[in-house]
Parts: C-alpha cells; sequence; structure tokens
C-alpha cells in the first residue's frame, strides 16, 4: 500500500478537481477499500479514513449517498467515515449507516438521535440492536412512526422510565398500544395499565387475531370475579408464542401491579370489557 505521505500528495493535487473527478476517484478509493478491507489493519484503516476525508469534502450527494450504501454493511469500515455520513442531514446520506453499520458507537447514535430529524430517527430505530441509552431519547424525541417501528424492535432494550414513556405513548394511539403490548419484555405493571387502558379497538383486534368472540362466557365472567383475569393467560399465549402457564402469570401479576390492591374497584370497570369476556374460564 501506498505510504501516507505519498498518497496524501496525490491527493492534494486531485483536491483542485470538479466534483465529478472527485466522485470518480472517491469511487476508486471505495473500490480499493471494499477490495482490502478485511486484510486491513488499524493504521492501515486510519489511512483510508484521511483519504475519504480529503475527497468527500464538496461533492455531490448522489456520491455520498452511494459510499454509504456500500460501507454500511463493512464492519471494517473506517470509524470516521462512518461518523461523518451517519451525521449528514441528509437522511439519503445518513439513512444507510444509521439503519446498518456496526461501526457507530453508542455515544455516536445519542448524540445523532439528540439533534437528527425523524427520517434519521427512523433509521436508527431499524438497527438489529438498540440500547437502553439510545432508546430513551427515541422514545423522548420519536414521532408515532419512529415509537411504532421501535416497538416491533425485538432488538431494542428500554430501560424503566423508557418504558414508561413507550406506555404513555401507546396509551394515545391504538396501533403502537397493540404493538407494545405484544412485546416479550414488557414489565408486568406496564402490561396490565396499557391493558386496561387500551381502546375497545385495541381489545377487539387482540380478540380477533386470538379467534374469540366477545358474547362467549359472559356469564361466567361476571360471576367468577377477579380470579377471571387468569384466563388472559390463554389469549397472551396465543398472542406472543409464550407457554400458557407463563401468560397467565404475568398477567396475574400485572393485575396485581394495576390494582394497587383494589382489585374489586377495578374489577367492575374491566370484567366486562371484550376481551375479558372473550377468554375462556380457568377451572
Amino acid at each position: 500500500m501506498q505510504s501516507r505521505t505519498s498518497l496524501m500528495a496525490e491527493l492534494e493535487q486531485a483536491s483542485s478537481a470538479g466534483p465529478r473527478d472527485k466522485a470518480a476517484m472517491l469511487t476508486r478509493v471505495a473500490d480499493l477499500f471494499m477490495g482490502l478491507a478485511p486484510r486491513c489493519n488499524d493504521e492501515q484503516i486510519d489511512l483510508f479514513d484521511d483519504v475519504f476525508a480529503h475527497l468527500t469534502g464538496e461533492i455531490e450527494i448522489s456520491a455520498l449517498a452511494e459510499l454509504g450504501r456500500r460501507l454500511a454493511d463493512c464492519d471494517k469500515a473506517p470509524p470516521q467515515l462512518m461518523q461523518q455520513l451517519a451525521g449528514d442531514e441528509r437522511i439519503a446520506v445518513a439513512g444507510p449507516v444509521l439503519a446498518r453499520s456496526v461501526r457507530l458507537t453508542e455515544t455516536d447514535l445519542v448524540d445523532i438521535a439528540r439533534r437528527a430529524s425523524q427520517p434519521h430517527l427512523m433509521a436508527i430505530s431499524a438497527r438489529g440492536r438498540l440500547t437502553e441509552q439510545v432508546t430513551d431519547v427515541l422514545v423522548d424525541r420519536g414521532d408515532n412512526k419512529v415509537l411504532l417501528s421501535v416497538a416491533t424492535n425485538a432488538g431494542a432494550h428500554f430501560s424503566a422510565p423508557g418504558f414508561a414513556g413507550l406506555v404513555r405513548r401507546a396509551e394515545r394511539d391504538e396501533e403502537l398500544a397493540s404493538s407494545v403490548l405484544e412485546r416479550a419484555d414488557i414489565p408486568p405493571a406496564l402490561f396490565g395499565r396499557l391493558l386496561i387502558k387500551a381502546t375497545e379497538v385495541v381489545r377487539q383486534r387482540l380478540m380477533a387475531r386470538a379467534g374469540l368472540e366477545p358474547s362467549r362466557h359472559a356469564r361466567s365472567a361476571r360471576a367468577r370475579g377477579p380470579r377471571r383475569v387468569r384466563g388472559l393467560g390463554a389469549l397472551l399465549a396465543e398472542e406472543t408464542g409464550r407457554r400458557p402457564k407463563r401468560a397467565s402469570g404475568q398477567f396475574c401479576e400485572a393485575w396485581r401491579h394495576s390494582t394497587g390492591g383494589k382489585e374489586g374497584r377495578h374489577w367492575e370497570r374491566f370484567k366486562t370489557s371484550p376481551i375479558c369476556l372473550a377468554t375462556p374460564t380457568q377451572r
């Protein structure tokens, strides 16, 4: 590989070239890097980082966007270049890197999420793994589309305040509520709170997925009182793929949290809801 000094000298000569010539050179360097990347050590990657820094100034957006798409899945992509592309205000440039690059650190993602646009937040929400620090910002700043994306992302992890914020937002959005209720990691207290506050549309949707009828077992539901909530385990098992016993146990725990020891008053409010009346009785 050329020495850093000689390569930088050539790049200085090319710096006066027009955008089209720079784009062509950027493509050639990207081709070279992708061929050598598996064998590059840290010093060589740093050299490419310097090269890309010289070539990406005052260049056409289409060339930057193509560079981001090519390098987003490379686990040895130059880190400074990835940070530059991910922080670009143009989503065509930043999107692929934000969604896929493993070279972005948690700090990088948090810093970008705190100031970026909603399309940028949407790209971040699609990553294969999201830490609690990142989802805290997404929940705080994201619109409903971003929250729905992160709620359906199995690789997203939430802090206690982050999950509470997600549930608060879900109370006002039927589609988001359905997605949050289906998460396997939702804390029992928040599950109970959201299920009780869910709209009839959400409950009907959950029943439809489970293939249940609203009028079924209505009489026994009213007769059996708070024990009736155990029957929701059957529905939860069908909805989430959990074992029935575990699902039932989760809802019972959620019910205890949500009632605060005042089961009777809350039961009167909840027992006639369609989702409760539709659940088979547990004997």
